[in-house]
């Protein structure tokens, strides 16, 4: 995977921190953005090392974003507001 912060951020995380953040980011008290929800749950399977090539910036945004031309700009929002969650 690309290097972000928000994965590096999670690879601080032991499984019941992610867990705990999982619930965390579920909660629409905390975030109502349902596409950070799927970015989680598409990166957390890769836990703890966060090495496929799913995880690729092209291939992620298919997964978040499912039918949509791939941008950029859109990827790095929501990778900041997820490292934002997590933070």
């Amino acid at each position: 995977m690309h290097s972000h912060r928000a994965v590096e951020l999670l690879k601080t995380l032991n499984e019941d921190e992610l867990k705990e953040f999982g619930g965390f980011i579920e909660s629409p008290f905390f975030n109502n953005r349902d596409v950070l929800v799927r970015l989680f749950k598409t990166v957390v399977k890769y836990a703890p090392d966060y090495k496929s090539k799913v995880l690729s910036k092209e291939k992620l945004y298919t997964k978040i974003y499912p039918g949509k031309k791939y941008n950029e700009q859109t990827l790095r929002s929501r990778m900041s507001e997820f490292a934002s969650l997590i933070r």
